[in-house]
């Protein structure tokens, strides 16, 4: 009996492993990709927006799915083992990143990583924190703000999250420029 547990062992031990380091890379890439993108373009959109005109269009038609309403273009970017999709509004100084497929807990652990820890002369505070049940879909989302004292911008950071297998989208990170209350 020994003699077959223990190479059924080693190979759930292998897949585990690899699940894990695949779970890792995604969420390694998608974060690289969201700080060279919506974060690192923020002031200047527009520029963003050059940089995007080489990669494939998302269709008008699909891309409200992304825009959620506002004027702007959605790009795929193509990823192994699936595309991903930015996003950018600028009129509204906004900008966000989509995956298909993620491993939640990972991308949540990089985003707060990142949000905890502005640039020198501003503060991060948590703005929300909320589980939500959207046609069936669980979702978890969490938003910052980053506030300096001599600024009336806002940088607010939100990413939403869900563990559903259903879910068209489980993960969408965003950044928006909003002036002070």
């Amino acid at each position: 009996m020994h003699k077959t547990l223990l190479p059924l062992l080693a190979v759930l031990a292998c897949q585990t492993a690899l699940a894990a380091s695949d779970g890792q890379k995604q969420a390694d890439d998608f974060t690289k990709l969201y700080s060279s993108t919506c974060f690192a373009y923020l002031p200047e959109l527009d520029k963003l927006t050059e940089k995007l005109a080489d990669f494939p269009p998302v269709p008008a038609e699909d891309a409200q799915n992304f825009l959620r309403g506002y004027n702007g273009k959605a790009w795929i970017v193509p990823h192994e083992p699936e595309n991903y999709v930015i996003a950018v509004m600028p009129e509204h100084e906004h900008c966000a990143l989509y995956a298909y497929h993620a491993d939640a807990a990972r991308v949540e652990k990089q985003y707060l990583d990142f949000v905890k820890k502005p640039p020198e002369g501003f503060t991060a505070e948590p703005y929300e924190d909320t589980h939500d049940t959207i046609d069936g879909i669980k979702t978890h989302t969490i938003t910052y703000q980053w506030k300096a004292s001599d600024s009336e911008d806002k940088p607010t950071f939100m990413l939403t999250t869900s563990t559903d297998p259903q879910s068209k989208i489980q993960a969408m990170i965003s950044v928006a420029i909003l002036a002070k209350d």
